[in-house]
């Protein structure tokens, strides 16, 4: 079973960008064997200190599984970097981001991310239906003096 998906609503009700002060409803799923007593929310709003939120304990999930939940918002705008803390019977666990949105135990796994932007704002007229571009300058980035654009052949260039 599936410990925590951030790309799956059952696990987060929002699988996107969120307003300031909009909540989403994150969800993690545990074996009963881990015995686990107490769980938190660790999140960190970048270039700031973190904070932990006590998940509650939300029911079984069949007869080995259990869940636990909380709502989270944030007052402001910013990436914010979350995981999952537990206490069980052995001391502390951590559910961790292991790859492709997908939690599980992994104390040495990346944090999830959260983009939060400000709820108040609104599309100047003058941009609304425009065509914005973005240019990466690190595509275009020549290795050792030889070019990594391919040719009209789809061939790489010498």
């Amino acid at each position: 079973m599936t410990v925590f998906d951030s790309r799956k609503t059952e696990y987060k009700d929002k699988i996107r960008a969120i307003a300031t002060d909009e909540k989403v409803k994150l969800r993690i799923v545990v074996p009963r064997s881990m015995s686990c007593h107490g769980a938190e929310l660790c999140i960190t709003k970048e270039g700031e200190l973190p904070a932990y939120y006590s998940m509650f304990w939300a029911g079984m999930c069949g007869d080995d599984h259990e869940y636990w939940e909380l709502h989270f918002s944030a007052t402001t705008s910013g990436l914010y970097f979350y995981h999952f803390e537990l206490e069980t019977d052995w001391g502390k666990s951590f559910i961790r981001n292991v790859g492709h949105g997908i939690g599980d135990f992994a104390p040495d796994g990346a944090d999830f991310q959260q983009t939060v932007y400000d709820g108040e704002f609104t599309t100047p007229d003058w941009l609304k239906g425009g065509i914005i571009y973005q240019i990466f300058p690190d595509r275009f980035y020549s290795l050792g003096g030889k070019k990594n654009a391919r040719n009209r052949t789809g061939k790489r260039s010498r």
